[in-house]
């Protein structure tokens, strides 16, 4: 089958080609040649794309099929395509891709780092290239640009931690950024450099949606930033005549901060600045723009058009739910209702879907107007512990990432009472009181350790409620733990109990002879004047 598509591909990839759906950045000049075909299963001419590389010339074309291969290095101009991001991976287990010529084009990947070897996902050498359509994930850097004339469309890139770390570094500038989408990095671009756009991308649930970093002339505009701690981010006063306009700024923590004095917040009037979530100015001539300045946190910078409602910049994802709230206890068998509520951006209806922790998942409930709460029962029947969780989606199917568990325990006994003392001496014995309450009137069994919560002991079974007193004692003198769970009948196990003791060294208790005092005696009325010197103490 694969043999037919090669041939099939050709005139394939030339029509495709004329109706621009095959992948070409903005910088790169056409380049005709040969078509090479890789696949993992080994029916095409290569089981892996270097060799294909190693084999290839100027202009030639790599057509990878769905499989899993390594990563590559290319020093002569190439397209790089694979059939589907969706399954042509590339794992970078211990060199990033690496683009060492001009005029490389990347598409169709999902391009993922699966060790700590790989400190970035792809570096571009070369200039006049461009990557598209691809997922980058689990890097340092996504994609690291020592080069100028770099165009980046369509990717999703996330998952780029540490410090410093983001979605794409940039050494120098002069390149785009088109419609692609940085979730859960620590930023979602680290900007040093000049004359580079940014436009239609969505940033989300990063630490910083934008970083400027020795940054000039930079142009920011119709991107939505929602959901990061910090939408901007400058921190530094050098960065000078950047310029953000057209953007929409949804429920970050902050929206933006900016030390320089020189850079700009709108696009003047009428064409306006940023939708800022968080502007509470008002719009009395009803032209769309507020009637009074936005002020940018850290410095003297102020969107001076705010625009009054969000920009229509594409739909944007509800926000991750507030963790369900409800019963933290009960009985396997009982109903129990919980809630939560998000904010959608753009003012969607949402639906909810809760997890309830069993394997088990709600339809989906609503719609419900941004923020309503939302209202859903459950029961389980097995005694257990579970932790539930709840996810939204909008009107157009567009979801949220699930919200934080709540651990719900049902039919598990509480955590044990422990009751005595919590000093005591060496070789002492110490009497100890336990005690839990199991939901549903179940027997108990307790299991205790004196020293650490790893060597545990059972006594039982006891009645719900009654209580179980032991005696303990210490040989050395030190710091040590009580620990007890309490497990019923069915296996449900409580929550650890933990009580610290103190223990001190016993005094010694000093025994004398007869002989001894009788010696003394004899030898105080040779030498009276021992008595001024001795003093006896008995007890």
């Amino acid at each position: 089958m694969k043999i037919i598509m090669s041939f099939l591909l050709v005139g394939l990839m030339i029509s495709l080609c004329f109706s621009g759906i095959i992948v070409s950045s903005d910088n790169i000049d056409s380049l005709d040649g040969d078509t090479i075909y890789v696949d993992d299963d080994g029916t095409a001419d290569y089981t892996d794309i270097q060799p294909a590389i190693a084999d290839a010339h100027a202009g030639d074309t790599i057509f990878v099929y769905s499989g899993v291969y390594s990563e590559f290095r290319t020093t002569i101009p190439l397209k790089i395509i694979g059939e589907s991001k969706e399954n042509t991976y590339i794992n970078a287990a211990n060199n990033p891709i690496d683009i060492r010529s001009d005029n490389v084009n990347i598409s169709n990947f999902d391009i993922n780092c699966v060790s700590g070897f790989a400190f970035d996902g792809i570096r571009f050498f070369g200039g006049l290239c461009g990557i598209e359509n691809c997922k980058i994930k689990g890097n340092y850097r996504g994609i690291y640009l020592l080069a100028s004339h770099i165009t980046v469309k369509n990717c999703e890139i996330w998952n780029c931690r540490g410090e410093g770390a983001a979605g794409i570094f940039f050494d120098v500038g002069g390149s785009i950024i088109k419609d692609c989408y940085f979730h859960d990095n620590r930023f979602g671009l680290f900007i040093g450099g000049s004359n580079i756009k940014v436009s239609g991308c969505n940033f989300g649930h990063n630490h910083g949606g934008i970083y400027l970093y020795i940054a000039e002339d930079n142009n920011i505009y119709d991107n939505n930033f929602f959901y990061n701690d910090i939408g901007v981010q400058n921190e530094i006063d050098g960065n000078h005549n950047n310029n953000f306009y057209h953007n929409n700024f949804f429920v970050n923590s902050q929206n933006a901060e900016d030390k320089a004095s020189t850079n700009t917040w709108d696009d003047g009037y009428p064409s306006g600045g940023n939708y800022w979530d968080d502007y509470d100015g008002v719009d009395f001539d009803g032209d769309g723009i507020g009637d009074t300045p936005y002020n940018i946190s850290g410095g003297n910078n102020k969107d001076r058009y705010p625009i009054k409602d969000p920009l229509d910049l594409g739909n944007v994802p509800p926000s991750i739910p507030h963790t369900p709230s409800g019963p933290k206890e009960g009985k396997a068998g009982g109903k129990y209702r919980y809630s939560s509520s998000a904010l959608d951006p753009n003012q969607d209806e949402i639906y909810y879907q809760f997890s309830w922790g069993d394997g088990n998942y709600s339809e989906w409930l609503g719609p419900y107007n941004s923020n309503d709460k939302v209202y859903a029962s459950y029961s389980w029947e097995i005694s257990g512990e579970y932790r539930m969780k709840v996810r939204s989606k909008d009107e157009h199917d567009l979801l949220s990432k699930w919200s934080g568990e709540l651990t719900v325990k049902m039919g598990v006994p509480s955590k044990p009472i422990i009751t005595g003392p919590t000093e005591g001496k060496t070789g002492k014995d110490y009497n100890y009181t336990f005690v839990s309450w199991d939901p549903e009137s179940e027997n108990i069994y307790y299991l205790i350790a004196w020293r650490t919560g790893d060597d545990y002991t059972e006594f039982g079974p006891f009645e719900s409620g009654e209580e179980f007193t032991i005696s303990h004692n210490w040989s050395e003198e030190g710091t040590y733990n009580i620990y007890s769970k309490a497990v019923d009948v069915n296996g449900a196990t409580s929550d650890l109990e933990r009580v610290e003791i103190t223990i001190e060294k016993s005094k010694s208790k000093h025994v004398t002879s007869p002989v001894f005092y009788h010696f003394l005696d004899k030898l105080i009325d040779r030498f009276p004047l021992l008595t001024r010197l001795l003093f006896v103490s008995t007890k």
